[in-house]
């Protein structure tokens, strides 16, 4: 953990345990007096690719479950390939932000038989105010053989890439890993909209520390985290945050729920995430204290899993018709 004080004073502080072995008395007396609902969690890895295989080991020594470890793609694998050779400039140096590349990876076309990526060269006429492009290589995928085959001047960077992001899985990849894991083992909720910052509960800490052990074992980085003291702010924000994840996670559902071709076991595993995400009003209202502002979310909640099991009595009597 890190000391970090932010907008909200001391809501975020660094944890007892280190402030005392560190002899910050004064901290650590004003910790002894104040209460931890939780901790600000971000994940800050190392950009690599590693075997999946190992991945999926690592988790499991960490006790985690590595079935929600992500499956490498050769599509993805492609796609990752081109973008990396695209970002390589006509000096060879590499552009970080991939703003102003000399090249463009661009896809051409993806229907269930195969995936076809083209690069294409950028030219600038300064003179004459025109940009000029030309596709030099083009990169194709048969998803029936999984072959990939890539021709033209940028042919051989590609393969070499290819190689690369084909072993399995990239730092993205990880770290969505993590983040799932936050939301799922330790009932964490975003801070933030975009992600990238989460809260987990007091009593979930030691999913941190297993998911530390995971980052460790691979050797990729981190998972910081702050200790969250109980206050005004603090409680806002955590409860701000719960509720928009749980609007989020009911207007998927709804969305989910209201397409035609849904059939009961699609509808009952919409259930379970209702499920989930009353789990999840349950468990932050307690957390904040903010009982009477959750009662009109489990209304909401009440509607849908009565508009679920509705819908799928629509489908098992349309099913008997047949």
């Amino acid at each position: 953990m890190r000391l970090s004080l932010l907008k909200g004073g001391l809501d975020t502080c660094i944890c007892k345990a280190n402030l005392f072995a560190e002899g910050n008395e004064i901290m650590a007396t004003y910790l002894s007096n104040v209460k931890v609902i939780g901790y600000e969690v971000k994940a800050e890895l190392t950009e690599t690719v590693i075997p999946s295989d190992m991945v999926k080991e690592a988790a499991r020594n960490a006790g985690l479950p590595d079935a929600l470890v992500p499956e490498k793609s050769t599509k993805s694998a492609l796609i990752r390939a081109a973008k990396a050779v695209s970002k390589t400039l006509k000096d060879g140096r590499q552009s970080k932000t991939g703003r102003f590349n000399d090249h463009l990876a661009r896809k051409v076309l993806d229907n269930g038989i195969r995936t076809v990526v083209g690069i294409v060269d950028e030219s600038r006429d300064e003179a004459n105010e025109i940009l000029g492009y030309e596709q030099t290589t083009t990169i194709r995928l048969n998803k029936e053989s999984g072959q990939v085959e890539a021709e033209g001047s940028k042919a051989a960077e590609f393969k070499e890439e290819f190689d690369l992001y084909s072993v399995g899985l990239t730092s993205g990849d990880i770290r969505s890993y993590i983040y799932r894991i936050i939301r799922r083992e330790g009932k964490g909720i975003a801070l933030i909209p975009t992600g990238g910052l989460y809260f987990v509960p007091e009593p979930q800490v030691e999913v941190i520390e297993r998911l530390n052990k995971f980052t460790t074992a691979l050797s990729i980085g981190r998972v910081w985290y702050d200790c969250k003291v109980e206050s005004e702010n603090a409680l806002e924000w955590v409860w701000d945050s719960a509720k928009r994840t749980v609007k989020q996670q009911l207007t998927d559902i709804l969305r989910s729920v209201a397409k035609p071709s849904k059939t009961v076991r699609g509808l009952e595993g919409r259930k379970k995430d209702l499920a989930e995400a009353e789990a999840l009003v349950k468990a932050y209202s307690e957390i904040t204290g903010f009982g009477e502002q959750f009662e009109e979310l489990l209304e909401e909640i009440n509607d849908a899993a009565n508009l679920i099991a509705n819908r799928i009595g629509e489908v098992e009597a349309a099913k008997g018709k047949k």
